[in-house]
């Protein structure tokens, strides 16, 4: 018996209908469980610049992302994306002409699959393409099979866009193989110079000087070093102002740590300095050293034993000489503290705020709402609540006025309720604890 089209549709849409209804289902529980981002790289962004992504996203998929980067003059990536553009247009409005309706699948493939990234302004780049270019490939396949066989004209008009894809696309991958195997030599020199420097120095910080920002973005901010066992590993201070970080990757802050804490742990022989250097890294702890102390006299002058960063890291050994007795150790980049404890710090000229960055687990919260209390040199300059679900939390608070002038400053840190595990109180995690200007 003769089925219309839609009475052959109707069966498989209601195969497909249990598949969306279960796709929803965990789409809703997964913006419950996990609230969209309102900060960083993946914060989506429903506005004009949506619109915008969409026509960036077209043009890399028929002109290579880093054709201009490369060299190549801006007439020939604008003609190689309207002769692309031009094929594509053309033979899909011929089809659609011919009641040919095939190529809307490879145009709803590319457009589905790319929908998600568009909201993404802040984390553009041409890897989204991987999948939804696949909807483009498709159409290319369908072109080639139907005018291969045709007359010369009908031919040409295939072969020139591919021809002109293919001469853009070619050279720029091996220029960009290239600058990526370059890339990864470096990437290599630092790696396995740093595995190097920790067996000569075991249980030292490691301070890596003369990195550029693409060695930088490349190496140390996805920290390549854990997975060999080496946690401890810094830029000299002032590398940030010659590096520039890609967004949202890394904290510079807990990258970089201030003079006065890298003084004390080369004098304390706690720490070691590398410099990149062609194809290797060479020791230059005694030269630096040097170099620091001089800085610090011109920056800071007086007795350099008396120096005092204005930010500790709690769970940077280096600043363990600042903690108290009370700390625990530390672990994974922060450190606990119990119901109490204490730490000394620099005041910066100037310094007005105390910030305090750290964590609080969900389970602690879930129980009850953190009392938290700051005394600085006694004074009481700090008197809140952390509450659910509020885990991550980052408090600023004003220095009290009667301490201006002050070069130090003892904090005391008082939290309530503890939670008891094992007979040790835990009561706060902290990460950074900084004095501002």
């Amino acid at each position: 018996m003769f089925q219309t089209p839609s009475a052959r549709r109707a069966p498989l849409l209601r195969s497909l209908a249990p598949l969306a209804g279960i796709s929803a289902l965990y789409f809703i529980a997964h913006r419950i469980a996990v609230p969209l981002p309102a900060t960083g790289y993946y914060t989506l962004h429903f506005d004009m610049s949506v619109f915008k992504n969409l026509a960036l996203y077209c043009k890399w998929a028929l002109v290579p992302e880093p054709m201009e980067r490369f060299g190549h003059r801006h007439i020939v990536v604008i003609l190689t994306f309207a002769i692309g553009a031009a094929a594509v247009a053309g033979y899909v409005v011929t089809e659609l002409r011919r009641r040919r309706f095939g190529v809307l699948f490879g145009l709803s493939w590319f457009s589905l699959t790319l929908a998600p990234m568009l909201p993404l302004s802040d984390h553009r780049t041409d890897y989204y393409l991987t999948i939804p270019f696949i909807g483009i490939a498709v159409l290319g396949g369908c072109a080639a099979s139907r005018y291969w066989r045709q007359p010369p004209i009908q031919r040409a008009m295939l072969a020139i866009p591919v021809t002109v894809y293919l001469c853009a696309m070619i050279p720029v991958t091996g220029q960009v193989a290239h600058w990526w195997r370059i890339q990864s030599q470096a990437v290599r020199t630092v790696v396995l110079g740093v595995i190097a420097a920790h067996q000569t120095h075991p249980g030292k910080a490691i301070l890596l000087d003369g990195l550029t920002s693409d060695l930088f973005n490349l190496s140390v901010s996805h920290s390549p070093f854990v997975a060999a066992g080496v946690n401890n590993v810094y830029l000299t201070p002032g590398s940030e102002l010659s590096i520039a970080p890609m967004p949202g990757l890394v904290d510079m802050e807990l990258v970089v740590p201030p003079a006065e804490a890298i003084w004390h742990g080369i004098t304390h022989d706690e720490v070691v300095v590398y410099s990149l250097e062609s194809d290797r890294l060479r020791n230059i702890t005694e030269q630096y050293s040097r170099e620091l102390a001089g800085h610090l006299v011109d920056r800071l002058p007086g007795r350099l034993v008396d120096r005092l960063p204005d930010r500790v890291d709690a769970g940077n050994f280096l600043f363990s000489w600042l903690l108290g007795p009370q700390w625990l150790p530390p672990f994974s980049g922060v450190r606990w503290m119990p119901g109490r404890a204490s730490l000394r710090i620099g005041v910066p000229p100037g310094g007005k705020t105390l910030e305090l960055d750290g964590i609080c687990p969900e389970s602690q919260l879930l129980a009850a709402p953190r009392h938290l209390i700051v005394l600085v040199d006694g004074i009481v300059a700090a008197d809140t609540r952390i509450y659910d679900p509020e885990a991550t939390f980052r408090r600023l608070f004003p220095m009290p006025g009667v301490l201006a002038g002050k070069k130090t400053v003892d904090l005391e840190i008082q939290v309530d309720p503890v939670d008891r595990k094992d007979g040790q109180d835990y009561g706060l995690v902290f990460g950074k604890i900084a004095i501002r200007p």
